[in-house]
């Protein structure tokens, strides 16, 4: 969903979404989106061989003919941050898109920033992004197009996935009644989930791929990835890459050995509360600390 390339920007797909992006708080909700997408996945994949890069050589995994792990798992994460943020966008009241679904009332927006986003609140965002995704690749190859949807539904139901939190209430911290509420959980999370998704995804072989007739397995859970081509090998790319220790480095650097040394670091230490001046205080602390590379 957030390719790079302008020619495959979301708000270059279609008559609707070039009218849709018109809107300062679309295109400010789709940039928040594409960040958090960005950040969150390239944290989580940090120590492994692919790290969430949209492109590898001359391969980008979204060049619209082929659909690899990757791939899938690209879309999926795209459409879950665009949920989470505008249901968090609507939470805070900060946007009029979200008047299509009720804007919040003053009270309701503080009870949002207080209990969590609520189930209103990802709905829209579940609405919303699956209609943006609609009319963003309904005209792509019949094939890629359904898969690219389906992945994005896996996103918005890893979003879906929300926490119970309870909170009590009683005279001196005890416990005479309980509020317990739904919301969704730190979009980091939701990652955590999705890279799980991405480990297990599903390959399906396609013998007619403009019909998809003549799949290697059944139906399609709407948790799992899917993905049609197998990915291409990242073992190359990973030449001085950090890695985390000597289990991960027999990992990442494929086995072409690693390198360590040892740096100094700094960092805050011994930290405690002044009540009278009201802050943290905490000293430096240097310490030597081992650090590997792939060869």
């Amino acid at each position: 969903m957030f390719e790079t390339s302008s020619r495959s920007s979301p708000c270059t797909a279609s008559r609707q979404n070039k009218r849709l992006c018109r809107n300062k708080s679309v295109r400010d909700i789709l940039q928040k989106a594409r960040f958090h997408a960005t950040t969150e996945c390239q944290e989580q994949f940090r120590y492994d061989r692919w790290n969430c890069s949209a492109e590898h050589k001359n391969i980008s995994f979204f060049d619209g003919s082929k659909v690899y792990r990757e791939t899938a798992l690209l879309y999926a994460m795209s459409a879950a941050a665009l949920t989470h943020v505008i249901a968090r966008e609507c939470a805070e009241g900060s946007r009029r898109l979200c008047r299509c679904a009720g804007h919040p009332s003053p009270e309701d927006t503080v009870r949002n920033w207080r209990w969590g986003i609520s189930d209103d609140n990802y709905s829209f965002g579940r609405r919303f992004t699956r209609r943006f995704a609609q009319l963003r690749y309904r005209r792509v190859d019949h094939l890629h197009g359904y898969l690219v949807r389906h992945n994005m539904v896996v996103g918005i139901q890893a979003v879906g996935q929300m926490q119970t939190v309870c909170k009590c209430h009683g005279v001196s911290g005890s416990c005479t009644t309980k509020t317990c509420w739904k919301r969704l959980k730190p979009f980091k999370e939701t990652v955590e989930i999705l890279k799980g998704s991405y480990h297990k995804a599903q390959l399906k072989v396609y013998k007619n791929r403009a019909s998809r007739q003549g799949s290697s397995k059944g139906q399609m859970s709407r948790n799992t990835l899917v993905y049609t081509d197998s990915s291409p090998d990242f073992c190359p790319t990973t030449r001085g890459r950090r890695c985390l220790d000597s289990d991960n480095c027999g990992v990442l650097c494929c086995s072409r050995g690693y390198i360590s040394r040892s740096v100094e670091e700094t960092e805050h230490c011994d930290c405690h509360w002044v009540s009278k001046h009201y802050k943290l205080s905490c000293r430096r602390c240097t310490f030597m600390k081992e650090i590997y590379a792939c060869k």
